[in-house]
């Protein structure tokens, strides 16, 4: 994960990595559910994609409050979007995760 995220050392030094990211597999799975053999809307434009981005955003926050709170350091690390499909295939993630 760390040379995913640009190489930087602290990533290989530390005891826990989280990585969260927008559940848009949920907005496909819902579509099908409630919508079988309809063309896929929610994804069409751009407000379910910044509503599951957001949700990330917060529960990320979230988390950061809660170590901090227990006495732990947090670094939010952006670099891993530039190789997106390998973290996605490194941690099993499916479509659209």
């Amino acid at each position: 994960m760390a040379t995913l995220a640009g190489d930087q050392g602290f990533i290989r030094q530390t005891p826990l990595f989280l990585v969260l990211v927008p559940n848009l597999r949920r907005l496909r799975n819902l579509e099908e559910q409630y919508k079988p053999g309809q063309d896929a809307q929610a994804l069409a434009g751009m407000d379910m994609f910044i509503m599951s981005t957001v949700d990330a955003a917060l529960a990320a926050q979230n988390v950061a409050i809660v170590a901090e709170a227990l006495g732990l350091g947090v670094c939010y690390v952006g670099a891993l979007q530039n190789h997106a499909e390998e973290v996605c295939r490194l941690l099993n993630l499916p479509a659209l995760a």
